[in-house]
């Protein structure tokens, strides 16, 4: 804490003050009312805003936020939240329509498909079921195949964990899967306002693998949920994000060339300096929200559900991981990026892999062991990635970790393995 400035005794009266004629004491006394009413309210609206601290230099802690580890970014405190998709935003009609499942495997044959499922340790009566003819259609570029909503509740555990492991390792059956931490899954159920006879079911759909609890079957389960309201219920539990504010503090003695150098990237370096300026001006510091230190795009998509596009506008972009990660810097955003061949090109030709600690803006990516990239998200600070974790309109945009990231995409291997973690840096910022 800084020392209180003590005020310098005052001057004596110039000749002019000296021949102003004395005001009457009424005046005084008036004067003397207001100087104190301001002071006091002065000394009340600084109690109520300004920030607390435990002691002399430790920023001060908010319901729930805990201290990011010291680093070029700054002091930082991230504080733990939810958000989950709003009410008028979710397609339950749609989502339930068919009471079915579709479930499309890119580039798959019948025998193809038979091998990967033992691979992935499929029990064989589950094999031979879903390989069955009257469920599974050749197409053009692939397999689909549309189990019947009796077969997956009456599957048991040992059976439906490989099984939605199968699901997991191909893009275009991703959307079906939803993943929760099974630290908090309990408390979100229980809180949920969901009947006893929706959660049974949805605990048939479910398996718990490694952290987390791992549901699909929504098209299953939804007709069988008598009231709307429940269902809207159900949708909003399972589009429901951990996720979290992160706030920056500067001080009169940040470094602020410093922190306008880590924050400041791209063509944004100027306006990023000129906020930290004015908040290292503000007696005893200042706190700002991560989301105004970001480049244009991610600051309007954070902690926000994918509004639906005009598809009159043209053919619409899959606004996925790679499109979010690669167009972190665009203003306005190259829908080229929704082009997994593009990304892979791009990423060759515009970036590096960094060998340094990573730092703002560096891509993460998250690759198999073959090499195949399947998830990618931005470095903030600390571990801190801003990501969408799945290409449909139930997937927001907001920041993660990529600890958090590596275990949740790590599901569709064996217990043990995990997905390899890179970092690559744009050559021209």
């Amino acid at each position: 804490m800084k020392r209180p400035i003590k005020p310098s005794s005052a001057p004596p009266p110039t000749e002019q003050e000296a021949a102003l004629p004395p005001l009457p004491k009424l005046r005084i006394t008036l004067y003397a009312v207001v100087l104190l009413c301001g002071l006091l309210s002065g000394f009340l609206f600084g109690r109520v805003t300004a920030p607390r601290s435990s002691r002399p230099g430790t920023p001060p802690r908010h319901d729930g936020a805990t201290p990011a580890r010291s680093g070029p970014w700054g002091e930082l405190e991230r504080t733990p939240i939810t958000i989950a998709a709003p009410a008028e935003s979710l397609p339950i009609q749609s989502l339930e329509a068919g009471g079915t499942m579709r479930w499309f495997f890119k580039y798959m044959t019948p025998s193809g498909m038979a091998r990967l499922m033992e691979t992935l340790s499929v029990p064989a009566s589950l094999r031979e079921q879903l390989l069955n003819p009257a469920i599974v259609s050749t197409v053009t570029n692939g397999l689909v195949i549309t189990p019947p909503c009796d077969l997956l509740f009456s599957l048991g555990a040992e059976a439906r964990t490989p099984l939605y492991r199968l699901l997991a390792a191909f893009p275009e059956t991703e959307a079906e899967i939803f993943y929760f931490p099974s630290v908090y899954l309990e408390e979100k159920l229980r809180d949920s306002g969901l009947s006893p006879e929706t959660l049974s079911r949805f605990k048939k759909l479910s398996c718990t693998d490694r952290d987390f609890v791992v549901f699909t079957g929504l098209p299953c389960l939804l007709p069988t949920i008598p009231t709307y309201e429940e269902k809207v219920r159900l949708v909003k539990v399972l589009t429901r994000q951990q996720t979290m504010l992160l706030r920056l503090h500067v001080t009169s003695d940040s470094d602020i060339n410093a922190l306008a150098a880590y924050w400041g990237k791209a063509c944004w370096t100027t306006d990023v300096k000129a906020i930290l300026e004015s908040l290292g001006r503000v007696p005893g510091g200042a706190y700002i929200d991560v989301i105004e230190l970001l480049p244009p795009l991610p600051t309007s998509l954070l902690y926000t559900f994918p509004i639906p596009e005009n598809p009159l506008n043209g053919p619409l972009p899959t606004r996925d991981c790679h499109w979010t990660s690669f167009n972190f810097f665009r203003e306005p955003p190259d829908d080229r990026y929704s082009d997994p061949a593009y990304v892979h090109d791009r990423l060759k030709l515009d970036y590096y892999p960094a060998i340094s600690d990573p730092r703002f803006g560096d891509v993460v990516t998250f690759s198999k062991p073959n090499g195949d990239i399947i998830h990618s998200a931005v470095f903030i600070a600390d571990g801190i990635v801003f990501t969408k974790n799945g290409y449909t309109p139930l997937h927001p945009w907001i920041l993660s970790t990529v600890a958090a990231l590596q275990a949740e995409y790590s599901f569709q291997f064996a217990p043990g393995q995990t997905l390899k973690v890179d970092y690559f840096r744009n050559k021209y910022y």
